[in-house]
């Protein structure tokens, strides 16, 4: 049945250039099966006025950027908009060329398919570095307090660059990435860019992880209109665009390392407390006096962490073991609660 964790009132509006909004019609129309929802022509600087015509209610506003003009996303310094005269709008952005926004609208409209699984799977990523891994620590714990979540924790010094790319391919309700990196990508693992993302060839939509949070310095930034290669995107524009995730949160600049532990510990207790819409998460996280200045969602606002089928037993069969846990013939990699 579709799933039903984002229960919000409100509206979802694409707004974005007409030949990309055409493409992005049957999205609508599987937005329609749960509320309203409506393509508005125009470009990121009328955000503003059109959120003054839709009036007082509750927007996941999907904001569609031609890659061949520079990037208005840095001008928006929080995923949320505020309006004095209404809630709040999250804030999605996508910047694709047409082949890719093409593939991207049938995987979201999988994604919000996705049935209601009572435990959903979340992974754990990050660098070797002992500070990470404490936060690591932490998230687990917080994750593992509740049956409704299981977690795989597939850190540095539990698994090589190449398995953990592959293990990524199970669909989770949501990946975590606490560590160092750059608009380019993950520092860890020897350093994980977009090409390893298309390393094993096209992602399926029962592969897509529905939730990224890419804790890690610029990894929300724009890329810049001409870039060609898949090295010159932002990391967050090119999990999307390539399947990997069908929504991420990201900063676009620097980040401090004990503000990256408060919101990766707000997140994960969201999750823990049975939020799961996307705007869900990201306000209880606020609310909990975590920051997400200087973040952006790259992606569908109105996605949910919802796990696709057999995404448990996919992560089960990963063996990502402690470095001092014992050898055994059973499996490893997973945390279940």
């Amino acid at each position: 049945m579709p799933c039903s964790h984002n229960t919000e009132p409100g509206a979802w509006v694409a707004l974005g250039p007409d030949p990309f909004l055409e493409m992005l019609v049957p999205l609508r129309e599987e937005h329609r099966r749960r509320g309203d929802a409506s393509l508005v022509a125009g470009n990121a600087r009328n955000i503003e006025r059109i959120l003054r015509e839709i009036g007082n209610r509750q927007v996941k506003l999907l904001v569609v950027e031609d890659p061949a003009d520079p990037s208005v996303r840095p001008q928006y310094h929080s995923p949320f908009l505020q309006r004095v005269d209404g809630p709040d709008v999250l804030l999605g952005w996508i910047r694709m060329n047409h082949a890719a926004l093409a593939s991207y609208v049938w995987r979201m409209t999988a994604l919000l398919r996705r049935g209601d699984a009572p435990t959903q799977p979340i992974v754990l990523l990050g660098p070797r570095e002992r500070r990470y891994l404490d936060l690591i620590d932490e998230l687990e714990k917080i994750a593992t307090s509740t049956s409704e979540l299981t977690t795989f924790r597939w850190t540095a010094e539990r698994i090589r660059r190449a398995p953990m790319v592959d293990a990524l391919r199970l669909g989770a309700a949501a990946v975590f990435y606490a560590g160092h990196g750059n608009v380019g990508g993950w520092l860890a693992y020897g350093g994980l860019g977009i090409e390893a993302f298309r390393g094993g060839g096209a992602w399926s939509n029962e592969h897509t992880n529905a939730l990224m949070f890419s804790l890690s310095c610029s990894a929300g930034r724009a890329s810049s209109p001409e870039a060609s290669k898949d090295a010159r995107l932002g990391l967050a524009d090119g999990v999307t665009a390539h399947g990997a995730a069908g929504a991420v949160l990201a900063p676009v600049g620097d980040t401090l390392h004990e503000n990256t532990r408060l919101l990766a510990g707000a997140l994960v207790r969201a999750l823990a407390d049975g939020r799961r819409g996307l705007r869900e998460i990201l306000a209880a996280a606020r609310s909990e006096g975590a920051s997400l200045e200087g973040y952006v969602v790259i992606g569908d606002p109105a996605l949910s962490a919802a796990s696709a089928p057999g995404a448990l037993h996919r992560g089960e069969t990963v063996s990502a073991p402690a470095p001092d846990a014992d050898p055994a013939p059973t499996i490893a990699g997973a945390s279940r609660h």
